[in-house]
């Protein structure tokens, strides 16, 4: 794939909607992540198998809907998936407001790709429509055990906003948040990076 397909590139990493062509790199890192994420994840929508092909066409079938998006991260040298950034609760009008959650494929863990997907993904966010969601806060909530994703938020810029106690259902049980936002005022998005203030 071309650089110029993605919606947003960083020095590493491209994002772009999820697309058919993408189902067996996806298949391959769900499966192969399953382990890792399972017990940082929502239970399975029921008569759905984590990783298998009705998993990815729900993926897909929310990759571009008007309050949700799907966006895979892709390494721009070799334009292999390597992580993907959900955004729900696309909440227009004055809140002006998305909630981001992401993974990334264990093959690849601890290199940083997954922040670079964020970071092209909040950018995304925060363009200008029409080339990007126009939005004024993005919300990224977790779970306060899970380092990994908290030093993903935190490297990425997100500023502690509260707790959130029993927030979300999380591998069958209702667990409390951390809750971490960003809001457009506060990020470069030439740079994909958070204004510095002084």
């Amino acid at each position: 794939m071309a650089h110029a397909e993605y919606l947003v590139a960083t020095p590493t990493i491209g994002i772009r909607h999820l697309a058919e062509g993408d189902r067996a790199a996806w298949k391959d890192i769900r499966a192969a992540s399953r382990a890792l994420h399972q017990q940082w994840e929502p239970l399975p929508t029921p008569g759905i198998e984590p990783g298998s092909d009705d998993a990815f066409d729900l993926a897909l079938s929310t990759s571009h809907q008007p309050d949700r998006e799907r966006l895979g991260a892709f390494l721009l040298s070799s334009h292999e998936l390597v992580a993907q950034v959900g955004l729900s609760q696309i909440c227009r009008g004055p809140f002006n407001n998305v909630v981001m959650g992401y993974w990334g494929s264990t093959a690849h863990a601890g290199r940083g790709f997954v922040s670079a997907g964020v970071r092209a993904a909040v950018s995304y966010c925060f363009n200008s429509r029409p080339i990007g969601l126009g939005l004024h806060r993005v919300e990224a909530n977790v779970i306060p055990t899970n380092l990994a994703s908290i030093r993903v938020v935190r490297r990425v810029g997100f500023r502690l906003e509260g707790f959130s106690p029993r927030y979300l259902q999380i591998a069958g049980s209702y667990q409390d948040h951390l809750r971490f936002a960003l809001t457009n005022d506060e990020w470069d998005v030439v740079s994909h990076a958070p204004l510095r203030r002084t």
